[in-house]
């Protein structure tokens, strides 16, 4: 509206421009340079405020996009801040968990040496060929503070065990060399009734050798009763399989 009113009134003015010129003896010319260098610069204020116009939509664009990676950022760095806080949960509980393993852990050793000493001391005890068998892992039982993982030192521990009960909870033939009272070395079977008991015979009817053998503190103990050889043979053939019968034979409790 304004600018309306002001081209309106610019143009009155050149009406009546040359009359005032020439009452005055002005230069014509002063008159329309005037009106020239106007043009200019509204053409120039036009020109400045299209140029502000699209600047503005730039900036506006500027703005809109900055602000949108701006709140992508704010949400990324909220994101972030959860997840810290969930590592710090989920460390601060894996802190927790690994306090408790290694207090198991340090029960468990505690028990598995206990376990390990008692078994070092049983092997003096057992019967030769279990000895024998269990030999490579009573080899594997750590020396004084040797570095072994509780995980080796378990598995050593229950294999020697399961050996032990399997030999306990059956009945066991073995061959062997032996010398007699008379100083003579014999050939006999050997039957083991678990941990508990044992007999032994050979197989000479003329010369026999026979007896019963117990465990010890040092091993198992032979105590020849000869008189025994022919039930033991026969009991050892039961066990090989020759038909069941009833065999009497003494059976020491200790």
């Amino acid at each position: 509206m304004k600018d309306a009113f002001l081209s309106a009134l610019i143009i009155l003015t050149l009406i009546a421009w040359p009359s005032a010129l020439s009452g005055d003896n002005v230069d014509i010319n002063s008159g329309r340079e005037v009106v020239s260098q106007w043009v200019k610069t509204r053409t120039l204020i036009s020109q400045i405020k299209r140029d502000w116009v699209d600047e503005k939509d730039l900036l506006q664009s500027a703005i809109e996009l900055n602000k949108a990676e701006l709140d992508k950022t704010d949400k990324n760095f909220s994101e972030l801040e959860k997840q810290n806080t969930n590592l710090k949960e989920e460390f601060s509980e894996r802190e927790i968990y690994k306090k408790d393993l290694d207090s198991i852990e340090a029960k468990l050793t505690t028990r598995i040496q206990k376990t390990e000493a008692s078994l070092l001391a049983l092997v003096d005890r057992l019967p030769e060929p279990l000895h024998q068998k269990i030999q490579p892992l009573v080899e594997k039982l750590p020396k004084e503070d040797a570095s072994i993982s509780v995980t080796i030192r378990l598995q050593t521990v229950v294999g020697l065990m399961n050996e032990i009960e399997k030999w306990d909870s059956s009945i066991t033939l073995d061959s062997q060399s032996y010398s007699s009272k008379e100083g003579s070395s014999v050939l006999i079977d050997v039957i083991y009734i678990g941990l508990g008991q044992g007999y032994f015979a050979n197989n000479d009817e003329a010369n026999p050798v026979a007896g019963v053998i117990m465990p010890s503190e040092n091993g198992w103990i032979f105590e020849e009763q000869n008189s025994l050889a022919e039930k033991i043979r026969k009991l050892v053939g039961v066990y090989k399989g020759q038909p069941a019968e009833y065999v009497n034979i003494p059976l020491k409790i200790h």
